[in-house]
């Protein structure tokens, strides 16, 4: 089964579909909203395996998943506008300098059985540009990894970039070049 995603509109799926017939579906938001000035570009996943955190690692850390299960903290000032924002870890408590209020912003959706009714594109649209009103400076807004999940991604990476392989002593490399591996 092949679902594709990644800033896909009509017209590319139709390309898609014409090269490729046997796909299986698409995944289509961003270009859904397109009527909205601007929208963010960003997803989240739950990365644990059996419970346990982990994440996808790069050779750049723009390129690596967070580990755990994750959320948005969004702080608010007295008037209801947006400070900034902390991605941390579901179980925290996070406080933001300057905010009056914080709030969660991942809810569930679907859970247990129960769901919440989807939003007609319309609803959506007037939803967000609401939002979009309650940034001061949208282009500078300060946003940030929580301390405690920085530590773990860091952990983590960490740990699946050692290498325990010991390939140096299969190799018979001359020393120079053992000491430039490292």
């Amino acid at each position: 089964m092949s679902i594709l995603t990644g800033d896909l509109d009509a017209e590319r799926v139709r390309q898609i579909v014409s090269q490729f017939p046997r796909v299986s579906g698409f995944g289509i938001g961003t270009k859904l909203s397109g009527e909205v000035r601007a929208v963010a570009g960003v997803i989240f996943k739950a990365c644990l395996i059996d419970g346990q955190p982990t994440l996808k690692t790069s050779g750049t850390i723009e390129k690596s998943t967070l580990p755990g299960r994750l959320q948005v903290f969004r702080g608010s000032d007295g008037d209801g506008n947006y400070v900034a924002d902390v991605v941390g870890l579901d179980d925290e408590h996070i406080e933001i300098s300057g905010a009056t209020r914080v709030e969660r912003l991942i809810v569930p959706c679907w859970e247990k059985g129960w769901h919440e009714p989807l939003l007609t594109i319309t609803t959506l649209k007037t939803f967000v540009e609401e939002q979009r009103r309650r940034f001061t400076d949208i282009h500078h807004y300060p946003h940030t990894l929580s301390d405690r999940l920085r530590a773990l991604r860091d952990r983590l990476a960490t740990q699946m970039h050692a290498d325990y392989s010991e390939w140096e002593t299969v190799l018979n490399l001359p020393a120079h070049l053992r000491r430039e591996m490292k």
